[in-house]
C-alpha cells in the first residue's frame, strides 16, 4: 500500500495549538451542570482548542463519557468561556508520569460563547500566520 503513510484529519473543526489554564469539575448527574462551582474544581492545562473541544493535561485520570463543567480563561480579554463538555479520551502521558492526556468535546455551546470562541480562534490564526 503506497499512501500508508497519509494521514487523514478527522476533526470537524481546526484545532490552535495552545497553553491555556483550565478549571473543571467531573459532574456525577446532568443535573449538575446548572450549579456546578467550577472555581472549586480541579486544574488543567489546554493543550488544543477548536469550536468543538479541546485536549487538556489533567493529573486526575478520567472516565469516557465523564461530563466536565469547566472554564477555560481567554489571555488578553479578561474573558473566560464557561463550558460543558464530555471525554472522548483520556491517556496516561509517558512523559509526565502521573498526568493524562484528555481529549473532549463540548456539549450545548450557548451561542455567546460561540461567538468568542470563534472570534478568539480566528485572532490567534491571524497572529501565528
Amino acid at each position: 500500500m503506497e499512501n500508508a503513510d497519509v494521514f487523514i484529519e478527522k476533526r470537524r473543526y481546526p484545532r490552535v495549538l495552545l497553553r491555556l489554564s483550565v478549571a473543571f469539575q467531573v459532574l456525577t448527574k446532568w443535573a449538575e451542570v446548572e450549579k456546578a462551582l467550577v472555581e472549586a474544581g480541579e486544574q488543567g492545562q489546554a493543550l488544543d482548542l477548536s469550536q468543538g473541544g479541546l485536549a487538556m493535561v489533567s493529573r486526575r485520570r478520567l472516565r469516557k463519557m465523564d461530563v466536565l463543567r469547566m472554564r477555560v480563561k481567554i489571555p488578553g480579554g479578561g474573558e473566560s468561556l464557561d463550558l460543558t463538555a464530555e471525554v472522548m479520551s483520556c491517556v496516561p502521558r509517558p512523559d509526565e508520569p502521573g498526568t493524562y492526556r484528555v481529549g473532549l468535546h463540548f456539549l450545548g455551546v450557548e451561542p455567546r460563547q460561540a461567538r468568542l470562541l470563534d472570534r478568539w480562534m480566528s485572532e490567534e490564526s491571524l497572529a501565528g500566520k
